[in-house]
């Protein structure tokens, strides 16, 4: 019983990185649009959303004036005065990582995606993230369980 704490505290940890990771995981279908939103709440020299560490898509000046690279003419919808963008018609080839990136005195990452484009697929959204809840509620209850029994035999 003494070795079941660490263990599931390790394993709660190691769950809750993984959510934090590099970036927000996003899964868009074949076809589909993407909001890439940023919000920036100071001044930039410059301001960029980039592919992959790569392709640039837009560049915004210190006015906030935008410049689409012509790869994406057409293929970005820029939302008023804010930095973020649509990216319309996603195709399999568009799976990567979207980074917004400010310079300023230095360059500092803002936001980053991790986009999978692919066919829809029932089984892998409903179950995938059904199993996961199931798997975090079954650790909940262990932990829980733990805890009661540790207080009870403590206390009483």
């Amino acid at each position: 019983m003494q070795m079941l704490f660490p263990l599931i505290v390790f394993v709660i940890l190691i769950l809750l990185d993984n959510v934090k990771g590099a970036g927000i995981d996003i899964s868009v279908q074949t076809g589909g649009d993407l909001l890439l939103n940023v919000t920036v709440l100071k001044k930039f020299h410059l301001f960029y959303w980039q592919f992959n560490s790569k392709d640039t898509l837009v560049v915004f000046d210190s006015s906030g004036k935008p410049t689409v690279e012509k790869n994406y003419t057409g293929r970005i919808e820029l939302s008023g005065d804010e930095r973020s963008v649509k990216l319309k018609n996603l195709q399999k080839s568009d799976s990567g990582v979207y980074s917004a990136w400010g310079l300023g005195d230095k360059k500092e990452l803002l936001e980053e995606y991790n986009v999978t484009v692919k066919d829809q697929n029932t089984a892998t959204t409903v179950f995938l993230p059904l199993f996961l809840l199931l798997l975090f509620l079954l650790l909940l209850f262990l932990l829980l369980l733990f805890l009661y029994r540790f207080f009870s035999y403590c206390f009483f």
